[in-house]
């Protein structure tokens, strides 16, 4: 028996011989066990293939164990495969056993293999070669590996596992570094620092480029400055229109006031003009009262002299008279004067005051016109230099980029280079060294085996009874198994087709009737609803067909037929009648398919909050299941691994005081 250990092969091949005897077989049995490094493998495909053509393939069970077995006189190849591992192939040469051999019991081979999960990125091109290699050994009559070429392929899988191991590394680094950028994104846009949270965002892009999450903040973020942009340009306009308006009210109450004072002091000029009047008009009546006083005076003292004097005093009081009228025109004179001069005074300050609010206004929209302008082109300048600082960051991170990922393509492929050109040196000697042993080893193999030929072959005959002996009543008691369990499928499958059989009979039986008694009752409400058909036969053929979709509920089918009948026949009360029931009987189905969800989970949770916790690759779920009137909503709460949280009600992106508030306990 040979033994290769996992570990000594560096997780390549196990194989395994032992011989078993007292079994007349027609081939070279192999089996084994497939598996990786944690746990046997279940449906792995081995192939079996003769000079490019496939002759046979098994799948491993479910304990990742397989069994093939190989023509004498051939050169075989097997593969084996599965997906997301990396195949593995063995050659198996049965060509040269003796016929004696052939006729007699012949030893299996067992081959347990550990498959290598596939990583992108490593070169697994030298495991196109065979691993191992078998043929017989005609000195000591049996199979052999070659040990040469074991050791070569052992030497490679080393190298590929510490390309593996290399490239684990660098990708932890690389998701603790986009674990690193996507909180350093979050921060900084908590912190409403947009220029620099895109940059954590593009930077965690470029290891992940298909990642989802940092494209959709990236444009959120875009999408609040633009938002805040346009805020602040919507403030920077309002506090304009604001500033003018309070400017126009200003000057507006300034020229109200300047009004009210011209107002003020005309009304005061009024007043001083009036009591001006009623003190000449006192004045003149004063005047009037003592003159007539010294008329009387006089006429009472120079009565004797009124003859001499009437002449005199008619001529003075004729003059007195043209005085005072001429003292009234006067007065009234200069009255009108100062009213003309008032209301020219009155019109020049309101023509002023009109101009100057003109001129404030106008004074006013340039100036808010002018500051509006301004700072709309301080925005837009702003703008443009954050956007051109945001294109020279990009296109110089990926210049940079892209000059890195040249340099580590031109370093990998040079490192690549020369391990291959010194594992090809080291592989030539270390076959020259393993032939020149295998050589020595043979010899005193040959040596020792002719020594020790007869206790070998007592010792190998005891063992070879033993195990056969057990693997035929294992066999057998498998064997037996097998063959109950299909006795009881088989019975379980007859008396499932007999049951399914008998009901669809009698379902048919009941359908038949049912459909019998309806075409009956149609016929009979026919033959009172429907006007004569004569012999309209499309019409009844419709009518037919309706019927009996309908009696077979296929409303979709009956609908259908039932329009026919409203072509052949337009407005048929009948056919209108029956038109409207396939409707309803459809959007019935329809309620009942669309509420299926809303029953299962109505069926599953029970009023009120209930939480479940779903780990899952990269992220945890916490799952609340709102049942509230008869109605259950879904919330989701999804917490990434790198730090991020989203929140969802039935699938649509919510808040998260929206998820607490409505999912409360």
């Amino acid at each position: 028996m040979f033994i290769f250990d996992r570990k000594l092969v560096l997780s390549a091949l196990v194989f395994i011989f032992c011989v078993i005897t007292n079994a007349q077989v027609s081939g070279v049995e192999i089996y084994g066990n497939i598996g990786d490094e944690n746990t046997d493998l279940e449906g792995v495909q081995v192939k079996v293939s003769q000079a490019g053509r496939t002759l046979s393939s098994v799948n491993t069970d479910m304990n990742g164990d397989y069994a093939v077995k190989l023509p004498f006189g051939g050169e075989f190849l097997l593969e084996v495969s599965r997906e997301g591992y990396v195949a593995k192939r063995f050659t198996v040469s049965t060509v040269g056993i003796p016929a004696e051999k052939q006729t007699d019991k012949f030893q299996p081979i067992g081959a347990s293999i550990n498959l290598l999960r596939r990583i992108e990125g490593v070169d697994y091109s030298i495991l196109n070669q065979p691993m191992m290699k078998f043929r017989y050994n005609m000195v000591e009559e049996t199979m052999e590996f070659d040990k040469t070429h074991q050791a070569m392929m052992s030497a490679e899988i080393k190298k590929i596992e510490e390309a593996q191991k290399e490239l684990r590394r660098l990708e932890k680094e690389k998701e603790a570094r986009f674990a690193s950028l996507m909180k350093d994104g979050e921060k900084l846009l908590n912190k409403k620092d947009y220029p620099n949270a895109i940059n954590a965002y593009q930077e965690a892009l470029k290891i992940k480029p298909k990642e989802v999450y940092p494209q959709a903040q990236i444009e959120n973020i875009r999408r609040l400055v633009s938002e805040s942009e346009a805020l602040a340009k919507r403030d920077a306009e309002a506090r304009a229109k604001l500033d003018a308006e309070a400017k126009a009210k200003a000057d507006a109450d300034a020229l109200a006031k300047k009004q009210a004072d011209a107002a003020a002091e005309k009304l005061k000029a009024d007043a001083k003009l009036k009591a001006d009047k009623e003190a000449a008009d006192k004045l003149a009546k004063e005047k009037e009262a003592a003159d007539a006083k010294a008329k009387l005076d006089a006429a009472a003292k120079a009565k004797a002299e009124a003859d001499a004097l009437a002449k005199k005093q008619a001529d003075a009081a004729a003059e007195k008279l043209k005085a005072e009228a001429k003292l009234k025109a006067d007065k009234e004179a200069a009255d009108k004067l100062a009213k003309e001069k008032e209301a020219a005074a009155a019109k020049a300050k309101l023509d002023a005051a009109a101009k100057a609010k003109a001129e404030a206004d106008a004074l006013a929209k340039s100036q808010a016109d002018a500051l509006a302008k301004k700072q709309a082109e301080d925005l837009a300048a702003e703008k443009l230099k954050v956007e051109a600082k945001l294109k020279a960051d990009k296109e110089a991170a990926d210049k940079l980029a892209k000059e890195k990922e040249a340099a580590d393509a031109k370093a990998k492929l040079d490192a690549a280079a020369k391990a291959k050109a010194e594992a090809d040196a080291l592989a030539k000697k270390q076959a020259d060294d393993l032939a020149a042993a295998k050589l020595k080893a043979e010899e005193e193999q040959l040596a020792k085996k002719l020594a020790e030929e007869k206790l070998l072959s007592a010792l190998k005959a005891e063992k070879e009874l033993a195990d056969k002996k057990a693997a035929a009543k294992a066999a057998e008691d498998q064997r037996l198994l097998a063959e109950a369990l299909r006795k009881d499928k088989e019975a379980s499958l007859l008396k499932k087709k007999q049951e399914d059989e008998e009901r669809l009979r009698n379902e048919k039986l009941l359908a038949d009737a049912v459909a019998k008694e309806k075409a009956a009752a149609a016929e009979k409400a026919k033959s009172t609803i429907l006007p004569k058909l004569g012999d309209d036969s499309k019409y009844k053929e419709a009518i037919r067909k309706g019927d009996n979709f309908m009696a077979l509920k296929r409303y979709a089918e009956a609908k259908k037929a039932f329009e026919e009948a409203l072509i052949q026949k337009g407005n048929d009360p009948y056919a209108k009648e029956k038109l409207m029931e396939c409707e309803k009987l459809m959007q019935s189905d329809a309620a009942v398919v669309t509420d299926e969800r809303q029953r299962q989970l109505l069926s599953k949770y029970p009023p009120g909050v209930t939480e479940e916790m779903i780990p899952m690759d990269g992220l945890v779920i916490v799952k609340r299941v709102l049942v509230k009137e008869r109605v259950a909503y879904v919330y989701e709460k999804k917490i990434f691994n790198w730090g991020g949280i989203a929140f969802f009600r039935d699938g649509s992106p919510i808040t998260e005081s929206l998820f607490e508030q409505e999912t409360k306990k």
